[in-house]
């Protein structure tokens, strides 16, 4: 007689309980046989034990009678749309709990295996642990969102300044010393007369440039560095859809990068670094003062960008 082969679905089974008599006896004398799998059981095992320790008091927590009042509706007091819609969400959740708990098998993750039914404890404690990581995830999912209005672009520098501030051999893709080269290329890929603005007066020197993929399309990195090591970087793309074309100077935070962001005439223009707000106002004042001169000369002039400073907190 051939004995039966014992699979990993038949080990997972054995943990938590749902074999016959007979082939949970196979699954044991195979594991008599198989010390290393018998060690890997009773880690799941103690795993079991550990869940039903945490979950088994919650399981058997009364329900508050006000939400038993909304799946006890008698019929004759309930509309018939009551009635439809507590249906769909009774069987929404048993659907849910199904899903979640074929999916997280699947996952490889361990259950806790209740001695009477198994499977009903066992749907709760993991729709439970799932719901739970779906409020982590969703409010993880809120604070990457962008807020109050603020275009992308602001996210999406601050991200590019963390990148390439701290690069100690490749700060940058083009050199300094060849700036007439960096900035007629990225005045190509941007399709835009871009010059890099001089900051010195500022305390900062320009290190060079790179191009970056933006949200939608090119964009340029100016980087610069003042005499004790702080640098900057300078943002600047085509202004993203969806948003005006002019925008007033407006002060950004994204958890310990400072910026500075603007949208003249269609192109938007980011200045980020660890600089105070003051000091970096400084700076921020002198690159619009220098990128937005040929425009002041054919219009009429431009009140100081520092008129408005919205605090936007990303």
């Amino acid at each position: 007689m051939i004995k039966p082969s014992i699979t990993e679905t038949d080990l997972q089974a054995y943990v938590d309980n749902r074999l016959n008599d007979a082939r949970r006896g196979e699954v044991e004398a195979y594991l008599a046989v198989h010390p290393d799998d018998a060690r890997r059981l009773a880690r799941y095992s103690h795993i079991n034990n550990d869940l039903h320790d945490h979950l088994d008091p919650i399981l058997s927590e009364k329900i508050p009678d006000r939400l038993l009042a909304c799946f006890n509706t008698p019929a004759e007091s309930a509309s018939p749309l009551s009635r439809i819609r507590l249906a769909n969400i009774r069987a929404r959740i048993r659907d849910l709990s199904k899903r979640f708990l074929g999916r997280g098998r699947a996952l490889g993750i361990l259950v806790p295996a209740s001695p009477v039914g198994g499977w009903k404890s066992a749907s709760y404690a993991l729709t439970a642990a799932w719901l739970s990581l779906g409020v982590v995830l969703g409010w993880q999912m809120q604070r990457a969102l962008p807020q109050n209005d603020m275009p992308p672009m602001v996210r999406h520098a601050a991200v590019a300044y963390v990148t390439y501030a701290s690069e100690v051999t490749h700060p940058v893709e083009i050199q300094a010393s060849n700036e007439d080269h960096l900035e007629a290329w990225l005045s190509r890929r941007l399709g835009m007369n871009l010059r890099a603005p001089k900051l010195d007066t500022a305390g900062f020197t320009l290190m060079g440039g790179r191009l970056l993929a933006g949200t939608h399309g090119p964009a340029a990195q100016f980087m610069y560095e003042d005499g004790v090591g702080r640098r900057l970087t300078l943002y600047v793309k085509t202004q993203e859809m969806g948003y005006d074309k002019s925008r007033s100077f407006e002060f950004a935070q994204e958890r310990e990068v400072n910026a500075f962001y603007w949208i003249d005439d269609g192109t938007g223009y980011v200045l980020s670094g660890n600089l105070g707000r003051a000091d970096l106002l400084k700076v921020a004042e002198a690159a619009h003062q220098q990128l937005n001169a040929p425009h002041e000369t054919r219009s009429k002039p431009k009140k100081s960008a520092s008129r408005l400073h919205r605090v936007v907190t990303i």
